[in-house]
C-alpha cells in the first residue's frame, strides 16, 4: 500500500504506546505526501504515539514542500520535536513526530556520535515500563552440599532407623536432604524479550563502546577512524 516509504511498528510502555519508524525512499515529494497523508489517516485513532524517521526534507527551510508537510502534521494534531540539524551538512532530515494525548514529559536531544552522517536523536519520556510477570520457582541448592557431612548423616540415619518400607526409607532420606539442601522459593520477574538484542548485537555494542573509550582517551585520529568505521 505504501510504496514511497518503508517502516516498522512496535509498542513501548505499560500503556502500549505505539512507536512507528518511517524511511522515505527516493520518490517525488507529492507522491510521498499523498501517501503519507493516507498513512496518517490510518493511525488517526491512536491518541498517543511516536513516529521516528528520515524524511529527507530540509525541515528547517520554509519552502512549499516543507510547508505542505507541516500543514499535514498540524491537520492531524502531530507535533515535531527535533530542533536543529540532524545531518552533517546542517539540515534537519530526521524527525520525531508525536501525538501526546497523555501529556507525557518529553526531552529530545540531538548528538553527533560520529557513527554516521546522520546524528543520534535521543528522546527521554515518562512512559512506565511494562509490568513484569512474576514466576515462582522452588529448588534446592544441591551443588553447595558438603558431601562428607551429607554422607555421614546418611550413614547415621540408616544405622539409627530401621525402615519397614520403601516409603519410610524415602522419608528418612528426605529429612537428611532437607537438612543439607532445604527447598527454597524464589520469585523471578520476567519482561518481554527484546528480539533485536541478540548475542551478536550485544557483542557489536561492546566492541563499539571499547573503541569509543579508546578514542576519547587518546584523541587520536586513527582511533576515531576505528570507532566510526
Amino acid at each position: 500500500m505504501f510504496g514511497q516509504s518503508e517502516g516498522v511498528t512496535t509498542d513501548i510502555g505499560s500503556d502500549c504506546n505505539p512507536v512507528l519508524t518511517k524511511l522515505r525512499l527516493k520518490s517525488k515529494i507529492k507522491m510521498f505526501l499523498d501517501e503519507f497523508s493516507v498513512f496518517l489517516d490510518s493511525i488517526n485513532d491512536m491518541k498517543n504515539f511516536f513516529l521516528f524517521g528520515d524524511y529527507n526534507f530540509h525541515y528547517e527551510c520554509y519552502d512549499t514542500k516543507v510547508n505542505s508537510l507541516k500543514r499535514l502534521l498540524e491537520e492531524h494534531n502531530i507535533k515535531q520535536l527535533v530542533q536543529g540539524p540532524t545531518h552533517q551538512q546542517g539540515h534537519t532530515l530526521d524527525l520525531v513526530l508525536h501525538r501526546n494525548a497523555l501529556q507525557l514529559t518529553l526531552n529530545t536531544q540531538v548528538e553527533d556520535k560520529c557513527i554516521s552522517d546522520h546524528y543520534v536523536i535521543t528522546v527521554k519520556t515518562s512512559i512506565e515500563k511494562c509490568s513484569a510477570n512474576k514466576t515462582v520457582t522452588i529448588k534446592r541448592d544441591i551443588k553447595h552440599i558438603n558431601l562428607e557431612n551429607f554422607k555421614e548423616d546418611i550413614s547415621k540415619c540408616l544405622s539409627s532407623h530401621s525402615a519397614s518400607s520403601i516409603d519410610q526409607l524415602s522419608e528418612y532420606l528426605q529429612g537428611v536432604l532437607n537438612k543439607h539442601a532445604p527447598m527454597e522459593e524464589k520469585t523471578i520477574s520476567t519482561r518481554p524479550i527484546a528480539p533485536w538484542m541478540s548475542l551478536k548485537a550485544k557483542e557489536a555494542k561492546q566492541e563499539k563502546r571499547r573503541a569509543e573509550r579508546q578514542w576519547k582517551k587518546s584523541g587520536l585520529t586513527v582511533h576515531k577512524q576505528i570507532y566510526t568505521k
